[in-house]
């Protein structure tokens, strides 16, 4: 957290932080990290996991349907 504190210290306009954003995607969200983090962080007994509320939320944006079932996610 303190280092991204610092990066955003040195921002001086909108462009250097998407730049930011888009080198913090490409280094942390790769395929390893979909492919193999990922699903072995969802491997919680936790209800209140931060990883599953996002999994269901892109879910729901994608209209995705629960399994065996014509009812669509739903978040609460």
């Amino acid at each position: 957290m303190e280092r991204d504190m610092a990066d955003f210290r040195a921002f001086k306009n909108a462009d250097d932080f998407i730049k930011w954003i888009d080198n913090t995607i490409k280094s942390e969200l790769t395929v390893d990290f979909w492919e193999t983090t990922l699903p072995a962080r969802l491997e919680t007994s936790s209800p209140n996991s931060p990883l599953l509320h996002c999994y269901i939320a892109a879910l729901h944006l994608l209209d995705a349907k629960a399994l065996f079932s014509d009812i669509k996610v739903w978040m609460t």
